[in-house]
C-alpha cells in the first residue's frame, strides 16, 4: 500500500495497464517521484494521483541546470513546456491535452527569440514569424492545417522588404515580387500550382 504524501524513486514504480504502481503494490501510486544521477543530483520530478502524472514536472541536466519543466494533467501535457539547453531557454510551447495547441517559441543561444509560430492539434495552424538576431523581424506569414496560405513577406535585415509571396494550400501560385535593399523592385515572378509560369 502506498500513503498520501509519499515520495519514492523512479525504480520504485512500475506501469500496469496504464497506470503506474510501486512495486509490489496493487494500489495506483499516489505521491511525489524523484530521479538522480549517480553523484546525487536531482535528475527528474514529479507527482503522480491515482497512478497518472499530474502537476508540475522538472527534469535536470547533470550541471543542475533546467532541462524542461511543465504542467501534466491526468497524465497528458497541458500548458506551457519549456524546454531548455543546458545553459538557457531553447524553446517554449503551450500544449493541451498532450498535442501543440498555441504559441511555440524558439530561442537562439544567446536568448533571443528567434522563431514563433502557431499550432492546433500538432498542425501549423496561424501566424508564423522569424526573426534577426538584433530582433528584428526577419519573416511572417500564415499557416493553415500544417501548409503555408496566403503572403509569406521577407524582410532584408535593414528593415526593408526583401521577397513577398503568396501561396495557396502551402504551393506557390500568383505574383512573387523581390526587392533590393535600397527598396527597389528587382524581379516579378509569376507562379500557379507551385510552378514558375512567367515574368512581369
Amino acid at each position: 500500500m502506498n500513503k498520501q504524501g509519499t515520495k519514492v524513486s523512479r525504480d520504485d514504480l512500475v506501469e500496469r495497464n496504464g497506470l503506474t504502481y510501486e512495486k509490489f503494490s496493487d494500489i495506483p501510486f499516489t505521491g511525489s517521484v524523484e530521479n538522480k544521477f549517480r553523484d546525487g543530483q536531482l535528475r527528474l520530478k514529479g507527482t503522480y494521483k491515482d497512478g497518472k502524472k499530474v502537476g508540475v514536472w522538472e527534469s535536470y541536466w547533470d550541471n543542475g541546470q533546467i532541462m524542461s519543466k511543465g504542467t501534466i494533467k491526468n497524465d497528458k501535457k497541458d500548458g506551457i513546456w519549456e524546454h531548455y539547453r543546458r545553459y538557457g531557454i531553447g524553446t517554449k510551447s503551450t500544449y493541451k491535452n498532450d498535442k501543440l495547441n498555441g504559441v511555440k517559441e524558439w530561442y537562439s543561444e544567446n536568448g533571443q527569440l528567434w522563431k514563433k509560430e502557431t499550432w492546433k492539434n500538432e498542425k501549423l495552424h496561424g501566424d508564423y514569424e522569424e526573426f534577426y538576431n538584433d530582433g528584428q523581424l526577419r519573416t511572417k506569414g500564415t499557416w493553415k492545417n500544417g501548409k503555408v496560405e496566403g503572403v509569406v513577406v521577407i524582410y532584408h535585415d535593414n528593415g526593408q522588404l526583401k521577397r513577398k509571396i503568396t501561396y495557396k494550400n502551402g504551393k506557390r501560385d500568383g505574383v512573387e515580387e523581390e526587392y533590393y535593399e535600397n527598396g527597389q523592385i528587382r524581379q516579378k515572378i509569376i507562379y500557379k500550382n507551385g510552378k514558375k509560369t512567367g515574368v512581369c
